[in-house]
């Protein structure tokens, strides 16, 4: 996909969970690190930012795709693998794998990053890009930041053709789906009985031992919208006595009323639509995910989804601007750059980066 690219290129495995230096890479030799869509993934998001900075030179920036809102349709849809919910660090995350902007800038602060940038600035779809320099430990003072990334970060959003009603919307298709999957496992048969803690409510429904964290999210999400209320002992109540279940037509027949209205989001309503009705499913482990995901191996929706969408196609624009502000800033005093994108997906990022790049052999 890139052997149009001129410039110095190279590709190798590594495991963000370990040492990067250990698995070949030089240390502190790294002008730009880009991570798309990578560090929530790892089981401790301090200790793999911290492996980030190993590999940084001091002065060098961070550049990451992260989801930054917890969305309903997120957790139905990719929340479904269980790598989702297998973190370990669980005094930053207590129980969902994103983190919101605020917390992003409190762990990259603590791990040396200052100047740390979030785009679009304005206004938050739900994924988001986010930009910090390495200062190294203990940081300097905000003042003492060559190169502030804030003038060119706030040039560059945001996207107003993106309604993020739309966004909402499929989060309300979403949830009617896990409305859906509780009723198929049973979970609203029992608290119509009477209120259950929610340990026996996983066991009672027979929710695999893998998907526990899932489900206690998703009673999390119905909460938040008014369909199960928590007591401060744990049990969780029905609080929708007259509680509606949507038939498999109802739901059709709304999503069809949003694709009209918002055609920017048919790709997210598609992977939701082609997840939900397994929700059930996988949660009591008798459906892999990945078969939900990627029926008969089958990437090509996922792919769309990460680079297709218009939200993707902003948000790479964005990391490729941002870096090639950057590289042009470093080359305008020296004559190398050096950039470790880690954990290259669908190549959609990379793309957008490599050809705003010079291909004269500076850049490697």
């Amino acid at each position: 996909k890139l052997s149009w690219w001129k410039g110095s290129f190279k590709s190798i495995r590594y495991d963000l969970n370990g040492d990067l230096t250990s698995q070949g890479l030089s240390p502190e030799s790294f002008d730009v690190v880009i991570c798309a869509n990578v560090v929530h993934a790892t089981k401790r998001i301090r200790e793999s930012l911290m492996r980030i900075t190993s590999a940084l030179r001091v002065g060098g920036i961070l550049v990451m795709l992260e989801q930054t809102l917890k969305r309903p349709w997120v957790d139905i849809t990719f929340g479904l693998m269980r790598e989702y919910f297998s973190f370990e660090d669980r005094d930053l995350r207590k129980d969902h794998c994103v983190l919101f902007r605020p917390e992003w800038k409190g762990v990259m602060e603590s791990c040396g990053f200052l100047d740390v940038n979030f785009v679009p600035e304005e206004l938050e779809y739900g994924s988001s890009m986010i930009v910090g320099r390495y200062i190294g430990l203990p940081s300097p003072s905000d003042g003492d930041v060559d190169a502030s990334l804030h003038p060119v970060c706030s040039k560059l959003g945001p996207d107003f053709s993106l309604d993020p009603k739309g966004f909402d919307l499929v989060d309300e298709v979403a949830l009617r789906y896990i409305v859906v999957a509780f009723e198929n496992i049973g979970v609203w048969t029992l608290l119509r009985d009477g209120s259950h803690g929610i340990e026996e409510l996983s066991k009672k429904s027979q929710i695999s031992l893998d998907y526990v964290p899932l489900f206690h999210h998703l009673l999390k999400v119905l909460e938040q919208h008014g369909y199960v209320t928590g007591s401060k002992s744990g049990e969780i109540y029905l609080e929708k006595e007259d509680l509606s279940v949507s038939t498999t037509h109802e739901i059709d027949s709304f999503v069809a009323g949003i694709r009209s209205g918002y055609p920017t989001i048919s790709m997210e309503m598609d992977v939701v639509c082609r997840c939900g009705p397994f929700v059930d499913r996988v949660l009591k482990g008798t459906k892999p995910s990945v078969e939900v995901l990627f029926p008969g191996g089958d990437a090509s929706l996922v792919e769309k989804v990460y680079a297709s969408t218009p939200g993707a196609v902003y948000l790479n624009k964005c990391v490729g601007k941002t870096i090639a502000w950057e590289v042009n800033r470093i080359l305008s005093t020296r004559g190398h750059v050096r950039i470790l994108e880690i954990g290259g997906g669908t190549g959609s990022t990379t793309r957008e980066i490599v050809q705003l790049l010079p291909q004269d052999g500076r850049v490697e």
